[in-house]
């Protein structure tokens, strides 16, 4: 399971790099947009001042230079010196006046036709571009273009050169005031050297922060895939270890159900042989004899009995246990059974009183399974009882069978209730040194009455008594087991 995380690791890790370089170019280039829209916003407003100030200045002098011309002579040429000193001279003053206090580094002004009117590099003056020139070209669509340029070297306006500038750079048109027909073009270099070392601060601490988010994501993602591998892992270590108990439970349930006829033979042969040689002791007058032959008929029923409880859990667990259905009357079978736990309650002195509605009435039920949780039920109400009474109730109402059998004995507290329908439990170690007894056939009756379709429970106080209430149906229809309908007499 920890290959999936360090696959995760291994292909996240790389992933990771990737999405942090891409927000942080990303990034960048929104940065630069800003900045971009910010200076060309500003050299609009610049070009704007140009435009009402200092452009009707040279558009005047050149129009008075070519109105001197006689129509013998050529209009005035733009590139002589004389006229480039003229439109300097004239630009000096005014631009200076509008470019303090900002970050502009130059100006150039061009006409329509790409000639360099004025540049505050006076050499650059005069010089002509393309008319198709990228920046030009644009500009006389009325459109402006700004890029941004790294120069290790750069004149400023004041005659100082600067070095290692980011200088953003803007073509932008400059329209009549009246007509606001393009008349010429101008050309603003401004220095963003602070703001771009500013962004690339930012970019940084972006990064920076960005890093540290996924790799605490990083952290809180490995840790819940760990977290999440183990507990899998676990579950399904627990699986296992449940599904191999179950096997060995059923392996265990299976050799044990199979090894019942072993098992029980030697057992009625021991009862058998003794109870012949009991009588043959009570005969020829040898009752010290005959005493200890009883005494070994009472272990081995004991035992038997013991070993029958243990066999029919194991057939239970193994699925081995099926019904046999039969008629009986509720009566008939109530007799049985208190015929046999009758010595045990006179020896204890108790009271046993029986309420049966209809001895008679039939019911269609496995009687052997009945009869062993009557048996199990008055036997256990009988031996935590003593000098008490115990009542017996049977009613049949609505197709379901009700028995209550009560006691006045000890009673039990809830937390005694709580394990008492578990296998080889008791309600607590004093009461199996006291009374005896394996836990299991609580745990049995309550198997049979899940089987029948009924359930079983139990309401007890201490000191006071214990009620068990068993609900089954009075006619179960079952297409598994095998049936027998017999006809029995009251």
């Amino acid at each position: 399971m920890f290959r999936l995380t360090k696959y995760l690791f291994l292909v996240g890790l790389p992933l990771t790099i990737v999405i942090i370089v891409l927000l942080t170019w990303m990034f960048r280039i929104v940065a630069f947009n800003d900045i971009q829209k910010v200076s060309e916003k500003s050299n609009i407003i610049l070009s704007r001042a140009m435009a009402n100030v200092l452009w009707p200045q040279i558009h005047g002098l050149v129009a008075s230079l070519n109105a001197e011309s006689t129509p013998e002579h050529t209009p005035i040429d733009l590139q002589n010196n004389m006229v480039m000193d003229m439109i300097a001279l004239m630009m000096d003053e005014p631009l200076a006046e509008l470019v303090t206090g900002t970050n502009v580094l130059k100006v150039k002004l061009f006409d329509l036709d790409g000639l360099t009117l004025f540049s505050t590099e006076s050499h650059q003056a005069g010089v002509r571009h393309d008319e198709n020139y990228g920046g030009i070209a644009n500009a006389r669509r009325g459109e402006v273009t700004a890029h941004i340029r790294f120069h290790k070297q750069f004149p400023s306006f004041s005659g100082v050169t600067l070095r290692n500038r980011y200088v953003l750079s803007s073509y932008m048109p400059l329209r009549n005031t009246s007509n606001q027909n393009i008349e010429a073009v101008i050309e603003i270099y401004t220095d963003i050297t602070d703001v771009y070392d500013q962004i690339h601060v930012s970019q940084y601490k972006f990064a920076l922060v960005l890093s540290c988010v996924f790799v605490v994501m990083g952290f809180v993602l490995f840790f819940t895939l760990r977290y999440l591998e183990r507990t899998i892992q676990n579950n399904i270590e627990l699986v296992v270890a449940r599904d191999s108990e179950k096997d060995a439970n059923k392996a265990k349930s299976r050799f044990l159900a199979n090894m019942s006829h072993e098992l029980r033979t030697p057992l009625n042969a021991i009862i058998g042989y003794s109870e012949l040689l009991a009588e043959d002791c009570d005969t020829e007058g040898n009752h010290a004899a005959a005493k200890d032959l009883s005494k070994i008929r009472t272990a081995a029923r004991h035992l038997l009995n013991l070993i029958s409880e243990i066999l029919d859990l194991s057939k239970i667990e193994a699925g081995q246990m099926g019904l046999f259905v039969e008629n009986v009357s509720i009566g008939k079978l109530l007799d049985e059974v208190v015929s046999v736990l009758n010595p045990l309650i006179v020896e204890r002195n108790n009271i046993l009183k029986m309420e049966c509605g209809n001895p008679r009435e039939k019911i269609k039920t496995d009687v052997v399974k009945l009869r062993q949780i009557l048996f199990n039920l008055l036997s256990n109400a009988s031996k935590f009882t003593e000098n008490g009474t115990i009542i017996i109730s049977i009613e049949s109402q609505h197709g379901w069978l009700t028995i209550n059998i009560s006691d006045t004995g000890i009673g039990m507290s809830q937390g005694q209730m709580n394990n008492l329908f578990k296998p080889f439990v008791q309600a607590d170690g004093s009461t199996t040194r006291k009374y005896g007894g394996t836990g299991l056939g609580l745990a049995i009756s309550k198997q049979f009455c899940e089987m029948m379709g009924g359930t079983i429970a139990v309401s007890s106080t201490v000191g006071t008594g214990t009620t068990f209430t068993v609900r089954i149906p009075a006619a179960i229809e079952t297409e598994n087991a095998a049936e027998e309908l017999t006809e029995s007499a009251a």
